[in-house]
């Protein structure tokens, strides 16, 4: 079990629940921290709005959240691929890198934030701990990618038994990158639903020049966790028609060769193997069947559609929420 699995698995209630309440706890904690360094969780006007410390946090606190929930229902499905000791080594040296990332892209926003906003504090208590949730989050994002990439890559895939009679039993192996793939598709509209509250317009292209590469790179990771299992077993799969292939043409020309000479053949057999060779030409030789292409094609709609559930989603919060229930409480303790 890795150590993403191990900390999700400390609340002994559903991966879901357990994921919902990372979130509330983690988002609660850093607004508490925000606001012992003065900076309060809304911003009071005409219309009530979150600041911007309160968007980021709700954002990493999230994508941390959602991470550690994948991380314990991976392990409970045990689509985890083995952790040999070279692996263990690989994956944290992939977190590593995440992390040596986030460190850059710290600096860079500590140095923009100097410039923007000279009276504004880069590492009071509240944006540090942002930054940590960040670095947590870009640590688990690379050993996640390091995992996926070589679940897809597994040499299982290359050596697996074919049967070009019967090919469903290849289907699974396109499932499970399904699998892989939704979680990095739900992740990606997380993401991109959470990109619509940023309040702040001015900052909105800085958020975009962050978390656009994010979302190019979880698209791209999601792809590879689906199509290169496809990939190895179409090349298995290829190798083996060809193998029978040239053994049918072989038997096709030695009959030729035995009618020539004015041998006898047996009736039929030469029809057998014109109908063999046309049933293994017309196999498939993509392991996906009909149904994983449906939900395949379901599963593409959710970081689309989450760009036009996420700014109705805003409205939403900003009306239900802040203008009802967050006001009348801000009004109630003044």
């Amino acid at each position: 079990m890795t150590i993403e699995a191990r900390v999700a698995s400390w609340m002994p209630m559903p991966a879901w629940m357990a994921g919902i309440v990372f979130a509330v706890v983690l988002t609660g904690l850093g607004l508490v921290l925000h606001a012992l360094s003065g900076v309060p969780p809304f911003e009071d006007g005409p219309t009530l709005r979150i600041t911007p410390q309160t968007h980021v946090t709700f954002l990493c606190a999230s994508l941390l959240a959602y991470g550690l929930t994948v991380a314990r229902l991976m392990a409970e499905t045990g689509d985890f691929p083995s952790k040999s000791r070279p692996s263990r080594l690989a994956s944290r040296i992939a977190g590593v890198v995440g992390v040596g990332a986030g460190v850059t892209l710290i600096f860079l926003t500590a140095r923009q934030i100097r410039i923007q906003e000279p009276g504004r504090n880069p590492w009071n208590a509240g944006e540090l701990y942002v930054d940590l949730l960040s670095l947590l989050f870009l640590w688990g994002l690379g050993r996640a990618a390091y995992f996926t990439l070589r679940g897809a890559g597994a040499e299982e895939f290359r050596k697996v038994s074919v049967d070009l009679w019967n090919i469903a039993p290849l289907y699974q192996y396109g499932r499970r990158g399904l699998r892989n793939a939704l979680a990095w598709s739900l992740g990606i509209s997380l993401l991109v639903a959470i990109m619509f509250f940023d309040p702040n317009p001015g900052l909105q292209v800085d958020s975009v020049k962050v978390l656009v590469p994010l979302f190019l790179g979880s698209v791209v990771v999601a792809s590879l966790a689906l199509f290169l299992p496809l990939w190895a077993l179409r090349l298995r799969v290829q190798a083996e028609k060809t193998v029978n292939l040239n053994l049918i043409a072989h038997q096709l020309r030695r009959l030729r060769d035995e009618r020539q000479s004015g041998l006898p053949s047996m009736p039929g057999v030469e029809a057998d193997l014109i109908a063999r060779r046309t049933f293994i030409d017309g196999v498939s030789e993509w392991a996906i069947d009909t149904g994983t292409f449906r939900k395949l094609s379901l599963y593409l709609l959710f970081p689309a559609g989450s760009w036009f559930v996420g700014p109705i989603l805003r409205k939403m919060v900003d009306a239900v929420v802040f203008e009802s229930v967050v006001r009348n409480l801000i009004d109630l303790f003044r």
